[in-house]
């Protein structure tokens, strides 16, 4: 670009975290202070691992004294007069005020050499590093090894409390050493997580080797949620069915099955020593302290099932994991999950079914509906909406239009 008897340029380091950036930076540097030039080295202001605030540092140790800058333009007011090279490390936390001052420092015919993760998290282009490897001369593309497979890695992804940070959490947070981590698959795409600073970057292969869509599905009693959770099913998805734990942790000899004849007496139990389930809706349905115990001894050990099955999920790498979760809203937490679906349908239509295909009373069917939150509220949290009031074959074709876009978020 910048050719003459003082012939000034771009070269551009990059690459994931951990993969030599710094090191190969800091190698160029003393290279020119070996051949008795002029270097001055710049580094964002935001990083300050290992050596501190006032050196670029590598992650096995080595450093150059460095002025930290919390601009771009700051470069210029620090610049000497006679400097043949200047050297800016972690240039991807720089403003895009950068790309205009290297191309001013390599028209006076300075030697430029920026280091920086080239993509963030998410797999964009982080800052203005694609904006400067495409105007650089020189870009030499660094490579790590990744956590999972031992390949050669090519992405970053950022851990928060030991588990994989959201699509839209914030973009910078500098890692440490010994912050690798082999285990942690990261979430993908969705709302930022609600819980815990503590973040880190481990570097991978490709996001397929550990992202998992996880998805809540749920909707109001005889909304048609079990036979969308099914459909899933079929289509591809990992299933974790709460009924189906719930049914599993109340079987004879269960430590749920036993809190619970302590707390509403053995009336609730058939002759076989199976849960009366009709029994135990009378009972709780007509008392709310005594819905509130029940919840309180089902629901934490259900929970606890669900997230087990959760990990295992994630240790195969499962691609999309629908959890069906009737009181999602009600008993559980919304925010850890990715995608929230809800299946839905008029109140009127969810008692008809109730009082039509399971035999129900109108009074107890009125008081299941009433158990629940209002669907209202529900909607505006979730991020598809199946409505359930038509034909078997409406709700199919509603859900494979849901799952075509989950799939496409899964990638």
């Amino acid at each position: 670009m910048y050719y003459g008897r003082q012939a000034g340029w771009i070269e551009v380091i990059c690459g994931v975290m951990f993969s030599g950036k710094s090191e190969e930076l800091i190698r160029r540097v003393r290279r020119a202070i070996i051949a008795r030039q002029r270097v001055q080295v710049f580094k964002s202001h935001l990083d300050a691992r290992y050596a501190g605030l006032y050196s670029v540092s590598s992650h096995d140790g080595a450093e150059l004294e460095a002025i930290p800058i919390d601009t771009a333009e700051e470069i210029l007011r620090h610049l000497h007069t006679d400097v043949a090279m200047v050297a800016i490390d972690e240039v991807q936390f720089l403003d895009d005020a950068v790309i205009d001052v290297v191309t001013e420092l390599a028209g006076r015919g300075i030697r430029v050499a920026v280091a920086g993760t080239d993509t963030d998290f998410r797999g964009d282009p982080f800052g203005a590093m694609g904006h400067l490897m495409a105007i650089a001369e020189q870009v030499t593309k660094l490579q790590a090894i990744c956590v999972r497979c031992g390949d050669l890695a090519c992405r970053n992804q950022r851990l928060i409390d030991g588990r994989p940070a959201r699509y839209d959490s914030p973009t910078i947070m500098v890692g440490g050493a010994g912050e690798l981590r082999s285990s942690l698959p990261p979430l993908p795409r969705g709302a930022a997580r609600r819980r815990g600073p503590d973040s880190t970057l481990v570097a991978t292969r490709s996001w397929k080797h550990l992202i998992m869509l996880n998805v809540a599905l749920t909707g109001n009693v005889a909304a048609g949620k079990s036979i969308v959770a099914r459909l899933f099913e079929n289509w591809g998805a990992t299933l974790i069915d709460s009924d189906v734990i719930v049914r599993q942790l109340q079987q004879p000899g269960t430590d749920v099955l036993g809190l619970m004849v302590s707390a509403f007496g053995p009336d609730i139990l058939q002759d076989d020593g199976t849960l009366d389930r009709a029994a135990l809706r009378h009972r709780v349905m007509k008392d709310e302290a005594a819905r509130q115990s029940l919840n309180s001894i089902v629901h934490p050990a259900v929970l606890a099932r669900r997230q087990d099955l959760e990990a295992e999920a994630r240790a195969r790498g499962d691609a999309i994991l629908v959890s069906d979760i009737p009181l999602l809203f009600e008993a559980a937490d919304p925010a850890v999950f990715d995608v929230i679906v809800l299946v839905d349908a008029p109140a009127a239509t969810r008692k008809a079914r109730l009082v039509e295909n399971r035999g129900l009373e109108a009074v107890e069917a009125d008081r299941l509906l009433a158990a629940q939150d209002p669907t209202e509220a529900k909607r505006e949290h979730s991020d598809y909406v199946i409505d359930n009031d038509g034909t078997p074959a409406q709700l199919e074709l509603a859900a494979r239009a849901v799952w075509q876009a989950l799939a496409a978020r899964a990638g």
